[in-house]
């Protein structure tokens, strides 16, 4: 499981590029990795970019962390996350710098870029959208490497909420879940709030209606579980399904995931709760039969899940080998982009024959001489015969609408598996639950 944060930056940069590449914290700087720019002067290269960018604002930076749980992941894997991460939100459009920090119980990740990227010079704009789809990476890079990930749901939760509902102590996902079931049953919203209370909820009216779960301490009210499960939405869920004729039918919804209830230890504390949730099982369990049977049975449907997780890896594979082709492309055309921009000023600098005249062009042209300097460097590496700039625009062009056919491509199969992934676990439960019966049946029977 990995945890996002992120900050803006507005003063001393350079400070921030200093701290994360700590050679104490980087296991003597082996976990630095950086793109359009080298650690040494990526302030500078951040400053260039962003005068040339036309949006105000003081933000001339920003700073992110992603921490993994302790113990859950190596340097090494924390790492090639992190440059996949990187590579993914930043879309090799910005100069940044990216470090793995392994001197604390956690290790965790730290990427430091600029506000204007390399190419258009548009600033980067940060937000509640992008900060989900900052998180979203993050979760399924987590997931592409075996490591737990916190699972979206609605408008978000807090962790401590998040690890409550994974534990089956979370009163938002009790009431959630209840609410469901309870309404595909209503016929009428005053019906709904009878049926819950015959579950054993307590419902207090007022301005707003607040229900408090069997166990339960303090009420919740319905709109903080969600814009769906407030007062309005649900009379007027109510309303569609009685005009729709479906009074006595179960509402559409998505396969959840059944109850472990011998292996949660507050569900055997709670009658009413274990009766709910026993109910609540059968549900989900006669639906993972249904669904087992629309895919053509149990082996047409192992055979497919087989090969749902393999197209799913292959696509994988060749998103993560275009977006590295597509991040050297933009790499290897910035270089070529900086050479020919810096090359005039390098030359003059050379041509001085003075020292003093040489040290004050240099003070004046600091900046351009380095970048001409590390852009030259880099294109005495790279593959000849390189290609100009025009040509590596092209091909990246190609390479990105590429990318967005695997990527649907890659999306549908996600939520394929997701529901497959689901079923399985369905299943998994009710195989045991059954196999401990019939244990129980025999032995009193030999009784």
């Amino acid at each position: 499981m990995a945890v996002t944060k992120i900050i803006p930056i507005r003063f001393t940069i350079d400070k921030s590029v200093s701290y994360i590449c700590n050679p104490h914290k980087t296991g003597d700087c082996r976990y630095i990795h950086s793109e359009h720019c080298v650690p040494q002067t990526a302030a500078l290269t951040f400053q260039h970019h962003l005068r040339q960018a036309r949006a105000g604002g003081n933000t001339i930076g920003r700073h992110l962390i992603q921490s993994f749980a302790p113990g859950e992941v190596t340097p090494e894997t924390a790492h090639e996350i992190g440059k996949k991460l990187a590579g993914e939100i930043l879309g090799g459009r910005y100069a940044f710098v990216m470090a793995t920090h392994v001197d604390r119980g956690h290790i965790h990740n730290h990427f430091v870029w600029g506000a204007a990227d390399v190419e258009a010079h548009k600033k980067y704009h940060s937000n509640k959208r992008t900060y989900h789809e900052i998180r979203a990476v993050s979760d399924r890079l987590c997931e592409e490497h075996d490591l737990s990930i916190i699972v979206p749901h609605g408008t978000g939760k807090s962790y401590i909420e998040y690890h409550a509902e994974k534990r089956g102590e979370s009163w938002k996902a009790k009431l959630k879940a209840m609410f469901d079931i309870v309404l595909s049953e209503s016929v009428n919203f005053d019906d709904f709030l009878r049926r819950m209370e015959a579950q054993g909820c307590e419902v207090k009216k007022g301005a707003h209606i607040s229900f408090r779960a069997p166990g339960q301490t303090r009420f919740t009210r319905g709109k903080t579980l969600g814009a769906d499960y407030a007062e309005d939405a649900l009379q007027r869920k109510i309303s569609e399904k009685s005009g729709q004729g479906l009074r006595n039918q179960p509402m559409a919804a998505p396969l959840q995931s059944v109850i472990d209830i011998e292996g949660n230890e507050r569900i055997k504390s709670s009658p009413g709760y274990r009766q709910w949730a026993s109910v609540f099982n059968l549900k989900q369990s006669a639906a993972a039969l249904n669904l087992i049977q629309e895919y053509g049975g149990i082996n047409a449907f192992d055979e497919l899940y087989g090969k749902a997780v393999s197209d799913k890896l292959q696509l994988a594979q060749e998103l993560n080998a275009m977006d590295a082709d597509i991040r050297n492309l933009s790499t290897l055309r910035n270089h070529l982009r900086a050479y020919g921009r810096t090359k005039d000023v390098f030359k003059e600098f050379q041509s001085q024959n003075m020292q003093r005249r040489k040290d004050a062009y240099y003070a004046a042209h600091s900046e351009d001489i380095i970048t001409h300097s590390a852009a030259k460097k880099a294109l005495s590496q790279a593959v000849k015969p390189v290609p100009s700039v025009k040509a590596i625009t092209t091909e990246m062009e190609r390479l990105r609408a590429t990318r967005a056919d695997v990527r649907t491509r890659y999306k549908q199969r996600e939520a394929e598996l997701k529901e497959m992934e689901t079923i399985r676990k369905n299943l998994y439960l009710m195989t045991r639950k059954n196999k401990v019966h019939e244990q129980n049946k025999d032995y009193d029977l030999s009784m």
